[in-house]
């Protein structure tokens, strides 16, 4: 497995562990009471909020941050400036680049992918709205059938090699999930116009339900309660 692969596997399966263990949590609200909080809490203290004030420049004096300009042209003077903007808008546009060498340019030249960010842009590019009553049958076929196709694949192979029939079953349904390779392939065949968006939503739900099902299935029926709590 890839590190990529790796630092998904480890954070769905927190995701599921904490479901499990009823860890999970949000804030009652939703998020946005958060941020009311925060802000409250900034202007109590005598801050100020700008809102719909983007800052075009980060004013520099002397090799250090003195300020920042915003794009209608007004100046704000500070004596600490701190950017929330990702690292490319902040290093290459507010400080117009002045400030990089070799090893922060070849971060961004050549940047490492964020798995969560990966598999968080292949779900924003599904839209929901397709997924209709025909494509509801085609994703149970494509599950059953990625299910089938990884249990004679891999389970009897497993049960050939002298393996039991309940572990050739572990094996084959350990291998049924269809991971970030099957949605990688739907985004190809999407972006070439090989399927259409109901195709797409389709491929996606799939590998999703069948990386979800696994631990089910292994837990509750092969394993049979033999996991130690």
């Amino acid at each position: 497995m890839t590190r990529c692969g790796r630092q998904g596997a480890m954070m769905l399966l927190n995701f599921l562990a904490g479901l499990h263990l009823k860890t999970s949590s949000y804030p009652v609200g939703g998020l946005q009471r958060v941020v009311d909080a925060i802000e409250q809490r900034y202007r109590d203290l005598g801050g100020e909020i700008h809102f719909k004030s983007r800052v075009a420049k980060i004013l520099v004096e002397n090799n250090k941050a003195v300020g920042v300009r915003l794009e209608d042209g007004t100046e704000h003077r500070a004596d600490v400036v701190i950017s929330a903007a990702d690292g490319r808008t902040t290093i290459f546009d507010m400080l117009e680049g002045k400030y990089i060498n070799d090893k922060i340019r070849g971060r961004y030249d050549n940047p490492a992918l964020f798995p969560p960010i990966f598999f968080v842009s292949l779900g924003v590019l599904a839209d929901i709205k397709a997924f209709t009553g025909e494509v509801l049958m085609a994703t149970l076929v494509f599950i059953v059938v990625a299910i089938i196709t990884k249990l004679v694949g891999c389970g009897v192979p497993a049960r050939l090699l002298g393996m039991s029939t309940r572990d050739s079953l572990i094996v084959g349904f350990g291998m049924a999930p269809r991971g970030e390779v099957a949605m990688i392939v739907a985004l190809l065949a999407l972006n070439q116009g090989v399927i259409e968006q109901a195709g797409y939503v389709s491929l996606v739900i799939m590998s999703l339900v069948t990386t979800l099902i696994v631990p089910l299935v292994l837990r509750n029926w092969l394993y049979r309660g033999e996991i130690p709590r």
